[in-house]
Formats: structure tokens, sequence, C-alpha cells
């Protein structure tokens, strides 16, 4: 009986292994940093920041769209930067324009993803134009 107990209890423990194997075999996004402030510019400017897209988790991670909530920024990846292997990163360069806005400019850059529990990342960018 103790056998069989001790049986049954190997299994369930393999069978916890082997869903904590296929958590970590997912896709988890990051990017650093997740906001970044211009600081006060002026106008007409066109602003460049990169920002470091990393993958922590054990699987694949693709981005599968990247979009801004203006036409004064821009967001880019490099050519083949879609797909980045498990413990990989990538560069994101994001282009500002303040144009002829002026006083405090909040503009965001959305990435999409193949992340089960962050499949929309926001990236906040901020300036004061002056």
């Amino acid at each position: 009986m103790k056998t069989l107990a001790w049986a049954v209890g190997l299994m369930l423990t393999l069978g916890a292994g082997d869903q904590a194997l296929m958590a970590a075999a997912v896709a988890h996004i990051a990017i650093e940093p997740e906001s970044f402030d211009f600081g006060r510019v002026r106008r007409n400017s066109e602003l460049h920041k990169e920002f470091q897209v990393r993958n922590l988790g054990g699987a694949e991670l693709e981005i599968l769209e990247i979009s801004t909530d203006c036409g004064c920024a821009a967001a880019l990846l490099g050519e083949g930067d879609r797909k980045i292997p498990a413990g990989g990163r990538v560069t994101l360069q994001v282009r500002l324009e303040t144009g002829e806005q002026s006083g405090r400019l909040d503009k965001r850059v959305f990435i999409r993803s193949n992340d089960p529990e962050r499949p929309r990342l926001v990236l906040e960018l901020t300036a004061t134009v002056r």
C-alpha cells in the first residue's frame, strides 16, 4: 500500500512539474523603460529614444503589431526583430515630433504580442513643449 501511495505521489509531483514547465514555456514581454519623459523641449523638435524589448519567458515572443495614438509618434523595430527568442532582446526606436503644440504632451505606443499575460503593452511618452 505504501508503494502505491508513493507511486501516486510521484505521478502527481511529475504532473505538477509538467505544468510548471508548460507555464515557463510561454513568452513574457518586458520593455525598459516602460515610460519616458523627454523633459522640456522646443516646438518643432524631433525627439528620439531607444527602448529595449525583452523576452523573459521560455518561448519565442512574437511582436504582432506596433501602433501609436497619433501621427506625431512612430515606433520601429529592425528587420527580423519581430520574433524574439527566449531570453532575447531587441531595440525599439521611437520618434516623437512636437510640431506646433505647446504645454504637456502625452503620447502612447501600443505593442501587441503573443504574451498570454500582457498581450497589449503600453509605452508612455511625455514631454513639456515650450
